[in-house]
């Protein structure tokens, strides 16, 4: 099994990720997630795993100012150890704006490419993303 949770001790949040190859007797120390410069995670994280055990979790923000790949925020890591995060798409990343009620889901699938949905709540602008169920995948 493997877990990501978020640690709100000591502040700011912190992405965690933790994970066991004996069923749950033992765990691996906690691994930090590295946030999107001061920006901070929400709560709500959705972790999926493929098929090599390649993590991926998505997660919005609490915004403190500084954000350097936009929303939503996808974490990856090969090996559950190192991770990387920023924006599934950096080129459209400025024009998303998610919510709270929006959180972002991610999902492998059985052709083992990478999938994040989202709700979009930005009313637009020109090159944007329209409001409303974003679909994100890996070409």
């Amino acid at each position: 099994p493997r877990l990501a949770a978020l640690a709100t001790r000591p502040s700011p949040s912190t992405g965690l990720s933790v994970q066991t190859s004996d069923d749950g007797v033992t765990w691996s120390n906690a691994v930090y997630i590295p946030q999107d410069a001061s920006n901070t995670f929400h709560p709500k994280l959705d972790l999926a795993l493929n098929s090599q055990g390649q993590a991926s979790l998505t997660s919005t923000v609490n915004d403190l100012g500084s954000d350097t790949c936009g929303e939503p925020k996808l974490s990856r890591s090969t090996d559950l150890t190192q991770w990387s995060t920023c924006s599934p798409d950096s080129n459209r990343a400025g024009n998303i704006s998610t919510s709270v009620t929006g959180a972002p889901k991610v999902l492998v699938s059985g052709n083992g490419k990478l999938y994040v949905a989202f709700r979009n709540k930005n009313p637009g602008g020109a090159g944007s993303v329209a409001p409303g169920i974003v679909v994100w995948h890996e070409p």
